[in-house]
């Protein structure tokens, strides 16, 4: 019998070179899990702390993980690939994954509010209802990203 197959969506993130660990971070994604779906890459200025740019990009994976074991595996992920954590959760990292979408529902509610997330997850999934004013994600992507400095790279 098959595993039941969940599907999430993942923020990727790094400031500390990203051009190298962005690529890094997927190869070593796609060791576990199957990749769907991979959004463009997005530089934006550090939010809430200092250090470099950071380029972020969403992907879409299919994984037999639950939630809770899903989050336990990417921090393990993200300790592979050099992030230390420190009691400055803002502080610049090689490797930063976050579970943003779990089988369609929000898990992250930071997706509703900050435009380096919503614009690379809207790209994957734009239809997603947002309890807002906007009536999906691809629409509330456009008006937080007008606030703020977003470039697409590449």
């Amino acid at each position: 019998m098959k595993p039941l197959l969940n599907r999430a969506v993942l923020l990727l993130g790094s400031n500390i070179a990203p051009r190298q660990n962005l690529p890094a971070i997927q190869q070593t994604l796609r060791q576990r899990y199957h990749i769907v779906n991979t959004s463009d890459t997005y530089e934006t200025l550090p939010v809430g702390g200092e250090g470099s740019n950071y380029l972020n990009l969403a992907v879409e994976i299919d994984c037999s993980d639950n939630l809770m074991s899903l989050r336990a595996n990417l921090k393990m992920i993200e300790v592979q690939l050099g992030r230390v954590r420190t009691s400055d959760k803002n502080a610049p990292r090689t490797a930063d994954i976050d579970v943003i979408l779990f089988n369609g529902n929000i898990v992250d509610k930071k997706l509703l509010e900050q435009a380096f997330i919503a614009v690379p997850v809207a790209q994957i999934s734009p239809d997603l209802p947002v309890p807002s004013a906007d009536k999906n994600l691809a629409s509330l992507s456009i008006r937080l990203a007008s606030d703020i400095w977003i470039q697409k790279v590449g």
